[in-house]
């Protein structure tokens, strides 16, 4: 028998509880009426029946209830397992039409390179069509990767080889990338004094943080503001922050802006996406055992991360 406190459904069992309201003194009278008939009533044998009806229907209340929840939970549990045939067929459609995408995508990123490589031969127009079509590539390619990466963080699925690295090199080495990807804006980086900072971690997962923290903040803050990039070092963790001059984010978005597919209000105006970055930053960051959040206040926007030491 299913102990009561894991019994549910209180609609169910008030329902139930008011029938033998009114059943109970029904059969009560019912007996006593024969009791009385027949000369045999007594107190005791009132007290005795009423105790014995109560105990009786409560049995019976509970065992309709317990088959009830069993039932219950068998729909669940199919309803569960084709929840997972659906994740598992949705993940393996995602990673079908991501393979067959990038394929043609490649040819057409390697098509334009070769084209580039030809950019004295053609117009000043020509150029600019190749670039468009290396820069669009280029995008698509990194949508296809955020698609695939989000799948798998969404089925705990995600690749993480941890190996001890120098926080220090890996952001000097990725603010280079950066000033070469936006050479118009102005990037600092402050690190401790102290080097190396050695942590366990994969350092293209992390760079990958970076890289969608930055675009972040190329995103939505002014081209003349600069964005800040600093790496600090904690007892336990090293936290690494990422601040631009950009519009305020609304308190109310910031518990939905980690979420996937995530788009604040207006922010299509302001940037291209599909709402993968973030969420892909936080399942990366998390894999590692850290966590990341993001303040803001007028004028200024930090995301941080911390990773474990």
């Amino acid at each position: 028998m299913i102990p009561l406190t894991k019994i549910s459904g209180g609609g169910m069992i008030t329902r139930r509880l008011i029938l033998a309201f009114f059943l109970i003194p029904f059969l009560l009278g019912l007996l006593q009426y024969i009791a009385h008939e027949a000369g045999i009533w007594t107190r005791p044998i009132l007290q005795a029946l009423t105790l014995y009806l109560a105990i009786s229907f409560f049995l019976v209340l509970t065992w309709i209830t317990a088959r009830k929840i069993d039932n219950l939970e068998e729909d669940l549990k199919r309803s569960i397992i084709n929840l997972k045939q659906l994740e598992r067929l949705r993940e393996e459609w995602i990673s079908i039409v991501a393979h067959d995408l990038r394929q043609p995508i490649n040819v057409i990123g390697m098509a334009a390179n070769i084209l580039n490589d030809l950019k004295d031969k053609v117009t000043k127009d020509e150029a600019e069509t190749i670039r468009i079509i290396s820069t669009n590539a280029l995008k698509l390619n990194r949508l296809i990767n955020d698609l695939l990466n989000a799948s798998q963080i969404e089925a705990r699925r995600l690749s993480i080889e941890r190996r001890k690295t120098d926080l220090v090199s890996l952001l000097k080495k990725t603010v280079t990338l950066f000033e070469k990807q936006v050479p118009e804006r102005q990037i600092s980086l402050q690190t401790p004094k102290e080097t190396p900072c050695l942590a366990h971690i994969d350092p293209d997962r992390i760079e990958q943080v970076l890289d969608n923290l930055f675009s972040n903040a190329v995103k939505y803050s002014d081209q003349a503001t600069p964005i800040e990039i600093t790496l600090t070092h904690l007892p336990n963790e090293f936290q690494i922050a990422v601040s631009n001059h950009g519009k305020e984010i609304d308190k109310d978005q910031i518990p939905n802006i980690f979420t996937r597919f995530y788009r604040a209000p207006g922010s299509s105006l302001l940037a291209n996406g599909i709402g993968l970055g973030l969420y892909i930053a936080k399942g990366l960051v998390e894999a590692h055992g850290g966590k990341i959040w993001v303040q803001s206040i007028p004028g200024n926007t930090t995301f941080t991360f911390a990773l474990p030491i």
